[in-house]
């Protein structure tokens, strides 16, 4: 990719908060929130994180994407969808118009999401989940792999 990688966390500070901008390639299971603390730690710190959109996704000019949102190749967003800060669209998933993300949320390869959907800070969308069109998955909540959902998913509920 020709980015340059310098070292572990601990040359940071070794660098001005101004001078450099940081992108997050830590995975995340569910679970497991090693991902978000190692954000938050370095963005106490003052560190700023960059938004990164792969040019082999197709994105609406009318999607609004937050701090740090990482978003992979051969994803479609379509218009209205907001994604919230540090949240991770991955690789062919399809977000349908108007679909709102909250924080943090991660959303595993190959997932669809339809046209409405609000998906509540923190979820965790496993891979190859469908989920209809005008539904809210909760905060917290976990979708397992291939689910399909087509109704509103409480908070903290693991779905199966």
């Amino acid at each position: 990719v020709g980015i340059p990688v310098i070292g572990g966390d601990e040359v940071l500070d070794t660098f001005s908060i101004d001078a450099i901008r940081l992108i997050n390639g830590v995975g995340v299971l569910p679970g497991n929130l090693g991902r978000w603390k190692i954000t938050e730690r370095l963005r106490n710190k003052g560190f700023k994180f960059v938004t990164v959109v792969d040019p082999d996704a197709v994105v609406s000019s009318r999607v609004k994407v937050s701090e740090g949102v990482q978003v992979l190749a051969g994803c479609i967003l379509q218009d209205g969808v907001t994604i919230g800060r540090d949240s991770v669209v991955n690789t062919g998933v399809i977000l349908d118009h108007d679909c709102n993300l909250g924080e943090k949320c991660w959303i595993s390869p190959g997932v669809t999401i339809c046209g409405g959907t609000t998906i509540g800070s923190n979820a965790y969308i496993g891979t190859g989940a469908t989920l209809i069109q005008n539904i809210r998955i909760g905060e917290g909540a976990l979708i397992r792999a291939g689910t399909v959902v087509v109704e509103n998913v409480p908070p903290s509920t693991i779905l199966k």
